[in-house]
């Protein structure tokens, strides 16, 4: 994604940095935004439409922008729309999409390259759900942190969400599901990052030695408990940790410790009785867990 003005032209097409250009250029009148134009190897194939949900017709360079601070003003207003951010040689680092005057939605890139560093994403499935997607990307195009949830407008039930990150050495730092959380897998190929596919390249390293693995223990989630030990099973986790404890909690734990957890934390508890009754369990039946 560049400026148009940093393009050149001649019989061969257009050229950035003496290359071919393949990618978006953005066409302004004094940092107005007035066109956004697809080349694909130094030919104009397309017209470039902005992939976010909250976008308004307004788009402008940040060198008109009064103050880069949040919340962001244009003309002494708060300001809505997007804003590109222009580096050296009329390359654009980021797309932002901002909501009176607050960052919302956008994508920001590594230097010098088209390879995404941030995208954060709303998109609609149907009249009830709603996505957030979110990503981070190293500089070689790695995922390092990907974030997922549905949610249901009508039945907060039927929400659900997965999030994970990696360490700078490509192991697993910490892995969250909860909720109805196959409707992310289910909807896998909607993503930007599809789940199954990112999962496959996660499995390239470090034969997925987990820190920490989160579980949220809802009703919609523990019928799901097969698929959580499956993860388990695989990702093999040193510690676990449990939001919206309760008794049906319990052989979930069994199966966690029996497969390699060494430490287990507790979020939330249903009441006093049940984390008493947890505390006695593992007081007597796993004195070499840690408990946090």
């Amino acid at each position: 994604m560049v400026l148009y003005e940093a393009l050149t032209q001649n019989e061969a097409g257009y050229f950035y940095n003496d290359q071919l250009f393949s990618g978006i250029a953005i066409q302004h009148n004094n940092g107005v935004v007035v066109g956004r134009l697809v080349f694909e190897k130094g030919k104009q194939v397309d017209d470039y439409t902005p992939p976010y949900l909250n976008q308004t017709e307004q788009a402008i360079l940040d060198t008109i922008v009064e103050d880069v601070l949040e919340p962001v003003h244009v003309n002494g207003q708060l300001y809505s729309g997007i804003i590109y951010t222009v580096s050296s040689n009329g390359w654009i680092s980021g797309e932002n999409v901002f909501f009176e005057g607050l960052g919302d939605e956008g994508t920001t890139y590594h230097y010098n390259t088209n390879i995404r560093h941030e995208l954060s994403l709303k998109s609609k499935l149907g009249d009830k759900l709603s996505i957030d997607e979110y990503y981070e990307w190293d500089a070689e195009g790695r995922v390092v942190a990907w974030t997922v949830v549905f949610e249901n407008a009508e039945n907060e039930a039927e929400s659900g969400s997965i999030s994970f990150a990696v360490n700078e050495d490509q192991s697993l730092h910490y892995f969250s599901v909860g909720g109805n959380f196959t409707l992310v897998a289910d909807n896998s190929d909607r993503l930007v990052c599809p789940y199954h596919s990112v999962i496959d390249n996660l499995r390239q390293y470090n034969s997925f030695s987990l820190e920490s693995f989160c579980f949220g223990c809802s009703e919609q989630a523990l019928k799901r408990e097969q698929e959580i030990k499956k993860l388990i099973v695989e990702f093999k986790p040193k510690s676990l940790e449990l939001y919206d404890f309760s008794g049906r909690c319990m052989e979930f734990i069994h199966f966690a410790i029996a497969n390699g957890v060494k430490q287990l934390e507790v979020i939330d508890y249903a009441s006093e009785q049940e984390k008493a009754a947890l505390h006695t369990l593992m007081a007597h039946q796993y004195p070499h867990i840690k408990m946090i």
